[in-house]
C-alpha cells in the first residue's frame, strides 16, 4: 500500500467515525478497491484503464488510485467499504454479502443456466442496470451505482480420469462448490468442498478425481501436471461480479457530463472484462492441449440430465426468492434474466463472442443508451 493510499485510507476511516464525512470526497481523491492483484485481468484490464481513461476524459477532475491486492478491503468487505465511504468503488462480489443483496444473489444462483460468458455478461448487466429496479435499490441502500457486470469464464470438468459419458461420472470425487456441488450429484458424482488451494494435491492423491472450473485453473493451480483430461461442456459461469460501480453520494455530486462520461466508458471496459477473461481461458485450453491433455466432446447423455437439471433450478431460484420478504417478485425478476440470456445468445450468435468492439457496440445500443 503507498504512503498517499494509506493516508487517504485514514482520513476516510476518521470521517467515517465521527461521522463527518457527510459531503463528497473531493475529485481528486478518489480510491479504487480491488481484492484481486495487480496482475488479475479485472486490474489491468478494466480497473486501471477506466480510471485512467476517466482521468484523461474529465481533465483530471475525477482522479482514481487503485488499490489492488485487497490492501484496503477484502471480498466480503468491499461493500461496506464502498458504503462507509472508506474507498469510493471496488470490485463487488454479490455471493458474498447476499443479505445486503438479496436480488443478484438469487441471480448468480442461476450461474448453471450460462453456457456462454459473453451471453451472460450482457444478459446481466442488462437485467440489473434496465429491468430490476429493486436490485438497483438494493445497491444504492448499501451507497452504490452499479454500471456494469462481468461473468467469469465458462466452466468445465477437469479430471485425472476419462468423463466421456454420464457412465464414466458414476462415483467419482469432484470438487465443486455452490451452485455446482447438486449438479455433480445429479450427474452420479460425489462434490468435494476444497480451497482451490488444495487443487493439486487433492488430485495428485487421488482425493479427487476431477474439479469443476475454468480451464484458466490449470495455470492458477499448476494442475497440468495432474489433470489428463477435460469435457468441453460448458457448465455455467458467476456472472455477480461488479467491477464497475461508483459510491452512489459521489455520483450524485458529479456533473450530468462527468456521470455520462462514466456511462459512456462503461460498456468498453464490460467489454474488456469479459474478452479478458475468455482470453486468459482461450490461451489456458490451447496450452492444455500441447501438454497432451485429452479432450472429449459434449456427451447425449450427459447434456440430457443437464438440460433437465436447468429446469430445477430455475423452480428453486424462484421457490427461494419468494421466500425471501427482502424480494418482490421473484418469478418476474428470474424470468426477466432468464429471457435476456436468451435475448443475447441470439445476438452473440450474430456477432460472435470474440469481438470486443462489436459487443461494446450492442452494450452501447441496447443497454448503456436507455439509461437516463
Amino acid at each position: 500500500m503507498t504512503r498517499s493510499t494509506r493516508t487517504r485510507l485514514m482520513a476516510a476511516t476518521c470521517a467515517a467515525a465521527t461521522m463527518a464525512f457527510a459531503g463528497p470526497v473531493a475529485a481528486k481523491d478518489m480510491i479504487y478497491s480491488s481484492f484481486v492483484s495487480s496482475e488479475h485481468l479485472l486490474t489491468k484490464n478494466v480497473a486501471v484503464p477506466f480510471t485512467d481513461e476517466l482521468r484523461e476524459r474529465t481533465g483530471g477532475e475525477i482522479n482514481f488510485e487503485v488499490a489492488s491486492g485487497g490492501a484496503l478491503a477484502g471480498a466480503r468487505e468491499t461493500l461496506e467499504a464502498v458504503d462507509n465511504g472508506t474507498v469510493d468503488a471496488g470490485y463487488i462480489i454479490d455471493i458474498y454479502t447476499p443479505s445486503a443483496l438479496p436480488q443478484t444473489a438469487l441471480l448468480s444462483d442461476l450461474s448453471l443456466l450460462i453456457d456462454n460468458a459473453v451471453v451472460a455478461t450482457a444478459a446481466m448487466t442488462e437485467t440489473v442496470l434496465l429491468d430490476c429496479a429493486e436490485c438497483r435499490e438494493s445497491f444504492e441502500k448499501h451507497n452504490v451505482m452499479p454500471l456494469g457486470f462481468v461473468a467469469t469464464a465458462v466452466y468445465s470438468l477437469q479430471c485425472t480420469t476419462p468423463v466421456a459419458s454420464l457412465d464414466d461420472m458414476q462415483g467419482l470425487k469432484v470438487r465443486a462448490t455452490g451452485a455446482w456441488a447438486p449438479l455433480i450429484e445429479e450427474l452420479g458424482g460425489t462434490p468435494v468442498n476444497v480451497p482451490t488451494s488444495e487443487l493439486f494435491e487433492g488430485l495428485q492423491r487421488g482425493a479427487l478425481d476431477c474439479s469443476v472450473g475454468p480451464v484458466s485453473h490449470l495455470p492458477s493451480y499448476s494442475l497440468y501436471e495432474v489433470v489428463t483430461d477435460i469435457n468441453e461442456m460448458p457448465i455455467g459461469a458467476y456472472a455477480g461480479g461488479l467491477p464497475l460501480n461508483l459510491r452512489k453520494s459521489v455520483w450524485e455530486d458529479l456533473t450530468d457530463e462527468q456521470r455520462d462520461i462514466f456511462l459512456d466508458l462503461a460498456p468498453k471496459y464490460v467489454a474488456a472484462g469479459i474478452m479478458g477473461y475468455n482470453g486468459v481461458n482461450q490461451e489456458s485450453i490451447d496450452e492444455s492441449k500441447v501438454q497432451g491433455i485429452n479432450w472429449h466432446p459434449k456427451a447425449d447423455d450427459i447434456v440430457e440430465v443437464y438440460d433437465g437439471y436447468k429446469k430445477k433450478v430455475i423452480a428453486a431460484a424462484i421457490e427461494k426468492g419468494k421466500a425471501d420478504p427482502s424480494i418482490t417478485d421473484a418469478e418476474a425478476m428470474v424470468n426477466t434474466y432468464v429471457e435476456n440470456l436468451e435475448k443475447w445468445s441470439a445476438i452473440i450468435e450474430e456477432i460472435g463472442d470474440t469481438d470486443a468492439e462489436a459487443l461494446e457496440a450492442k452494450l452501447r445500443e441496447e443497454v448503456y443508451s436507455k439509461l437516463k
